[in-house]
């Protein structure tokens, strides 16, 4: 079932077109733009700008300012490392393969806000992790995808149809996704721990879940996401299995659409009625197309903003701009428990290099519920 916003979203769209790009520096390595190399772009692109990068192979490269870097076209970079985004500023990073060895994301020092869109990354990084996000207050990942380590050490993460897979290297095993000291959101996606079968050398690597929680970490998971433990096969003696999700001195709640095999048998997992808001990536001057998932017969408000840092609010967090906050739609979960909506959008109203979060207030059974949020960037 598809219901149709009002023609109006255009006109607050306009109102807020201060925090869209304000140039485009464009890199290709043939010499079509005005940068061969993704580094000299960012050096000279000021806050606010957007850097489009043409197909090609380029330099690993930081971000450390409140720009706009992403591709709409094949391009292969080795790293790329997000840094000092400050409070009050975004910093959106689109499209990229990270390929070759050794590949690794990172985000660390970032008080402000951290969007990574559509990354994908091949090959393992046999001396650090794959991904890293340290002391982050509002980092989202939409459709990022990879194998290898990935660690996530005191911040706070949205994560929308990610793919993560845990590595595996003679004796060290690593689960699909670690977090220490961190709240996660997880809407949809797959995570897969990993394992291995003994060898004379190295013994049998330990099985490792798709979520691993430590130290006082919380994660809701919705939107149908899948947490699958890895097995090991060891000599002599049967497979063992790892739990999707491991919890040690930490929290987390599971939608009932939420997929754990096998299901920690220790009871860790809190089942939670927990709403969520899923959008595919879009191109500008398309139309958004966000699915909210909720109990049959919910009443929703579907929410839009520019991103900011989120608030926290129980039972989950707020991801909107409040003061820049406006109504998208308002309407009632059908039977099968997924609404989808069209958002229509004008490339006038929303160019290229913006980025625009939704969230949905739910009443079910009485309660009030807040989804989790949905980020993208139109490339």
């Amino acid at each position: 079932m598809i219901h149709r916003t009002c023609s109006t979203l255009a006109l607050f769209l306009l109102a807020a077109t201060a925090a869209t790009a304000q140039q485009t520096l464009v890199v290709d390595q043939a010499g079509t733009g005005q940068f061969t190399d993704i580094p000299p772009a960012i050096a000279a692109a000021a806050p606010g700008d957007r850097v489009l990068v043409l197909a090609g192979r380029y330099s690993a490269f930081t971000v450390d300012k409140p720009i706009t870097v992403t591709t709409n076209e094949a391009v292969n970079v080795p790293s790329i490392h997000v840094q000092g985004i400050g409070a009050g500023s975004t910093c959106v990073v689109a499209g990229f393969t990270l390929f070759w060895h050794p590949v690794r994301l990172s985000v660390q020092n970032c008080p402000g806000r951290v969007h990574l869109q559509s990354i994908t990354m091949h090959g393992l990084n046999l001396f650090q992790p794959t991904l890293r996000i340290q002391s982050a207050r509002s980092i989202s990942l939409s459709e990022v995808s990879f194998e290898g380590s990935a660690e996530i050490f005191d911040s706070v993460v949205s994560l929308e149809r990610c793919t993560f897979y845990g590595g595996t290297v003679d004796r060290w095993t690593s689960p699909g996704l670690a977090a220490t000291r961190s709240r996660l959101l997880v809407t949809g996606g797959l995570f897969r721990g990993t394992g291995g079968s003994y060898t004379y050398a190295y013994g049998t690597p330990p099985a490792t879940s798709g979520i691993q929680l430590l130290g006082n970490s919380e994660a809701r998971l919705t939107g149908g996401a899948q947490l699958v433990g890895g097995i090991s096969f060891p000599f002599p003696g049967p497979p063992s299995r790892a739990p999707a999700i491991g919890v040690l001195s930490s929290r987390a709640e599971a939608d009932p659409s939420v997929i754990l095999d096998p299901i920690p048998s220790d009871g860790s997992v809190i089942p939670t009625m927990i709403p969520a808001v899923s959008v595919a990536s879009q191109s500008a001057g398309s139309a958004l197309t966000p699915e909210i998932h909720a109990p049959p017969g919910a009443l929703v408000g579907l929410l839009g903003s520019y991103p900011s840092a989120p608030l926290r609010f129980a039972p989950g967090d707020i991801w909107l701009d409040l003061p820049t906050a406006f109504p998208l739609f308002t309407g009632t979960i059908p039977a099968t428990g997924v609404l989808q909506v069209t958002v229509p959008i004008s490339g006038s109203a929303y160019p290229q290099g913006s980025t625009f979060t939704m969230q949905a207030a739910v009443v079910a059974s009485g309660a009030l519920l807040v989804s989790t949020p949905a980020t993208s960037s139109m490339r």
